[in-house]
């Protein structure tokens, strides 16, 4: 529902309301549905993201650590499991095993080539930051 309210690029007051509704009735409190949409949003900024030179390597790293639902101040291994919790989501191989159409594997395989880029840009920032 999230992504949907999203698909325009904006997300109106009414339209969160009505989300924080829905999470609110499926047992999630506040803090949970803010950091989930906080994840979702920067996964559409990641997916959406201007042209080359539009956005800066910074606001790249940004948008990947939220992507993965993760902070900077994370450990090397919550982020790696971070990213392997949302690969697993989101790979291909399993979602066709539950018979899904083929354009749902088409976003499936793009969501989770996102998934990669980000965790391998996290990665290389650390490793050159360390080194």
């Amino acid at each position: 529902q999230i992504t949907t309210a999203l698909s325009d690029g904006d997300l109106h007051g009414e339209e969160q309301a009505v989300l924080l509704s829905i999470a609110q009735r499926l047992r999630f409190n506040r803090m949970q549905f803010e950091a989930l949409l906080a994840q979702l949003v920067a996964q559409q900024h990641y997916r959406y993201r201007e042209p080359a030179g539009g956005v800066s390597p910074k606001q790249k790293l940004i948008d990947a650590y939220q992507m993965l639902g993760v902070t900077e101040n994370c450990p090397d291994d919550v982020i790696k499991k971070a990213y392997r919790r949302l690969m697993s989501q989101h790979h291909p191989d399993k979602l066709v095993a539950k018979g899904l159409p083929e354009e749902m594997m088409k976003l499936a395989t793009e969501k989770t080539q996102e998934i990669r880029d980000a965790y391998e840009l996290i990665k290389a920032h650390r490793e050159t930051n360390r080194g």
